[in-house]
């Protein structure tokens, strides 16, 4: 049986997602369900590692080398000194970005009932700055790179987040992870018109967006149960974009499987992203914006599980857009009472 518990109206900030909570519990579970809540902090309530006590800032520390090195199998050599750290207030989870992200807020869920641990996280960004120099790609990813033809890159980055050991609120699990990616793409001037209509083209300028969320319970005891990402404009920007042109993917994807992708193709103008598991990844079916995208998988299971989404914009003549990305992810405890609280992340508008 599942119940849904609206949360308190979204606090102040840069962007505001709306969240709901949902509990279940399995049938041979005693009938007692628990409740859990969610708890955002926008980026003013964030804790740097100059304030952080030692336990904490060891864990941060440790975040953030654990970050470097994943960037650095990616085909990123970061500057640890510039690659970014924050927790939430109470220490429970620990974001890394690299530099040119900028981290907006951190959303935490918590199973009620004393245990403390945070069941699940969430993470609002958005890139900094709007240079559109080519930036070197990933060499590999899970599931690869986008790959791309007429389009070039603009940029590309990434971010993680970890949960801590933090005796403060009695949290025991400190190696489940998500990480975001992201990529963009300009279609320059020369590819323009054998891939789109003079009409199409006036006044006019053609990017492409690719996010991957990646997301593991790492032997933690915990099975994840939901991940999500999301894309939309930067808010405020949205009236320089005359509309999206595609997205993927769209409803239900269960056809995937092994070396399927998910891309567009326009003349000679071509992008696509490699799926890692589309067995239960669907296109986000709650749209706040004609110019939203994103993917969504749910289920239960121990291994790590990724999703892709990919979108294509046609937006004003020499504007370079800008994307506020969200990731959420719902992590299940077996170790109490073999029951479970799904904390589940609606959008209702950022």
């Amino acid at each position: 049986m599942r119940k849904t518990i609206p949360l308190a109206a979204a606090c102040a900030a840069v962007l505001s997602a709306g969240m709901a909570v949902a509990v279940s519990a399995p049938a041979s579970a005693a009938p007692a369900e628990p409740t859990a809540t969610v708890t955002k902090y926008g980026r003013a309530s964030l804790r740097f590692s100059a304030s952080a006590d030692t336990v904490l800032g060891q864990s941060m520390t440790a975040s953030k080398s654990d970050y470097v090195t994943w960037s650095a199998r990616q085909g990123r050599t970061l500057d640890s000194k510039k690659v970014e750290t924050v927790a939430d207030p109470t220490g429970s989870v620990i974001a890394s970005s690299s530099v040119g992200t900028v981290i907006d807020g951190l959303n935490v869920g918590r199973y009620a009932g004393g245990y403390g641990q945070a069941a699940a996280a969430g993470l609002i960004t958005h890139e900094a700055g709007t240079a559109t120099t080519t930036a070197a790609g990933p060499v590999i990813g899970f599931a690869g790179a986008p790959s791309y033809s007429g389009y070039q890159l603009s940029n590309s980055g990434g971010i993680t987040i970890t949960t801590s050991v933090n005796s403060a609120i009695n949290f025991k699990y400190d190696v489940q992870y998500l990480r975001s990616e992201f990529w963009k793409y300009v279609l320059p001037e020369a590819g323009e018109k054998p891939a789109f209509t003079d009409s199409q083209r006036s006044g006019a300028d053609f990017w492409a967006y690719a996010r991957r969320g990646i997301a593991d319970a790492k032997g933690t005891g915990k099975n994840l149960d939901d991940l999500t990402v999301r894309s939309r404009p930067w808010g405020g920007t949205s009236g320089n974009f005359k509309n999206m042109i595609d997205y993927a993917p769209v409803g239900s994807a269960n056809t995937c499987g092994s070396g399927a992708s998910i891309g567009f193709s326009y003349g000679g103008a071509s992008i696509s992203i490699p799926t890692s598991n589309c067995s239960k990844v669907k296109g986000i079916t709650s749209r706040s914006s004609s110019l939203e995208m994103g993917a969504d998988w749910d289920g239960h299971t121990s291994d790590q599980q990724a999703v892709e989404a990919l979108s294509t914009y046609r937006v004003n003549e020499g504007y370079t857009p800008q994307f506020a990305d969200y990731i959420w992810a719902t992590f299940s405890d077996w170790a109490h009472s073999g029951v479970t609280a799904d904390i589940k992340w609606t959008d209702t508008g950022w």
